[in-house]
């Protein structure tokens, strides 16, 4: 064999262990690439239930805040009609006269 030859066959040879790194290569990002999307797919199923579940939680804080609006303006209605019939002419004589018949209860127990 000449020397050309031998590097012809040196040349070959090295070709050849390059193709089955390359090929090596290929198929580990080939089974990356499946991992890869099959975790994704997973994830997504999951965020899917995620995002449903932020949806649900949304509507009942929305809901819970209707209430809640709800709730406080019946107390302010309550609030004013108290106010209103605390101030009336009727709860003032009122407390005049219980404050008047306790001082002459009073009276009547010291003597």
């Amino acid at each position: 064999m000449t020397n050309a030859e031998q590097q012809i066959k040196q040349l070959k040879e090295k070709i050849t262990e390059q193709e089955q790194v390359i090929q090596k290569n290929q198929i580990e990002s080939t089974t990356f690439k499946k991992t890869i999307y099959d975790l994704l797919g997973q994830q997504k199923s999951a965020l899917a239930a995620l995002n449903i579940e932020l949806t649900e939680r949304q509507k009942e804080v929305r809901e819970l805040k209707e209430k809640c609006a709800v709730s406080k303006r019946k107390l302010e209605q309550m609030n004013d009609r108290y106010e209103r019939l605390n101030d009336s002419k009727l709860v003032k004589i009122s407390r005049k006269y219980w404050a008047m018949n306790k001082k002459t209860k009073l009276k009547g127990e010291n003597q």
